[in-house]
């Protein structure tokens, strides 16, 4: 497909993907790196570069993927709106709802469409997922869990020095925040959350490496999600139990099972392709800025409920009740 020029700014791991995924859809980006010493590498690989934003949108640049470190999250999409460009932050939004909380105004002030790459929402398994929801009547129990280890996730990189790891901005909440989004693009926004979060000391890391934490949603009597670092043997999944059937989703394994009373197991397989989401997210975004619909993108809105869940369940951990989820 062709596009309007996308910038990506910050040239990490995400970063580098989201530059990959622009070049396989044959739309222009220009590469924003934080690190100077970046210039080199990317031009040897012969992307188009810029020291900023604002160079990047003079060489004809009409959004902007926010691929930095968190903390650096709405600063930087502060930037980019006040150049009128569009923006997909890669997710979470912030490190706390609070310190995202004056994007909403300005996007409306400036103009441009603002989303948050939450890409599991175009894993083909989950949508199918969600269409099939219906079938199973209402929805007592959801169990989501996301469980693997911090120290295999870049193992050429020493995890302790990761943004993970970092207090301000890291933790399994934060970093699987996944999880979260598409709990509640399934179910819908509660009203209040229970949480814990523990640190064991293994990964010797300052932040939580288990988040275990639970609410009532509209679409479902309730919402329990476990994550943690520590597993050895990565999983990911989700099962919805109700009045007539339970659905499966096995991420990992690509399988999708309806079970119902008096009936034979229905299987579905998807193929396991890590980069089809990010394709297909950035089909969506590259579709918005044309002017066409956003699809199944996260909105600002859908970030921002994220990082209240986040915020009502850090709390709760801290003080053993449960919390209200801040509107």
């Amino acid at each position: 497909m062709n596009g309007p020029a996308i910038a990506v700014l910050g040239t990490g791991s995400i970063g580098t993907r989201q530059l990959e995924v622009l070049k396989s859809l044959g739309v222009p980006s220009v590469a924003v790196p934080v690190r100077k010493e970046k210039f080199g590498i990317l031009r040897r690989e012969g992307r188009a570069c810029a020291s900023d934003l604002k160079e990047a949108k003079a060489l004809g640049a009409r959004g902007a993927v926010i691929a930095t470190d968190t903390a650096r999250h709405p600063m930087d999409a502060r930037h980019a709106l006040d150049l009128g460009l569009h923006v997909l932050c890669e997710k979470p939004l912030a490190a706390t709802a609070g310190d995202a909380r004056d994007l909403p105004a300005l996007v409306r002030s400036r103009g441009p469409l603002f989303f948050v790459a939450c890409c599991l929402r175009f894993d083909e398994g989950l949508q199918a997922f969600k269409k099939q929801l219906g079938s199973i009547g209402p929805v007592h129990a959801a169990i989501i869990e996301c469980r693997s280890y911090l120290p295999d996730w870049r193992p050429d990189r020493d995890y302790r020095q990761s943004y993970s790891a970092r207090s301000s901005e890291g933790g399994v909440l934060l970093d699987l925040i996944h999880e979260i989004d598409y709990a509640l693009w399934l179910f819908g926004r509660p009203q209040s959350v229970t949480g814990i979060l523990a640190n064991t000391g293994r990964l010797d890391i300052q932040t939580e490496e288990v988040a275990q934490g639970g609410w009532k949603a509209p679409k479902a009597e309730r919402v329990s999600i476990g994550l943690d670092y520590l597993t050895r043997v990565p999983l990911r999944r989700i099962s919805a139990h109700g009045a007539e059937g339970t659905l499966h989703y096995d991420f990992i394994a690509g399988v999708l099972r309806l079970e119902s009373p008096g009936r034979p197991t229905a299987t579905e397989e998807f193929p396991r392709d890590r980069q089809t989401p990010y394709l297909h997210q950035m089909e969506s975004f590259i579709d918005a800025v044309g002017g066409g619909e956003p699809g199944d993108l996260a909105t600002l809105e859908d970030g921002l409920a994220a990082l209240a869940i986040v915020d009502a369940w850090k709390l709760s951990a801290a003080t053993g009740r449960k919390e209200e989820v801040p509107a």
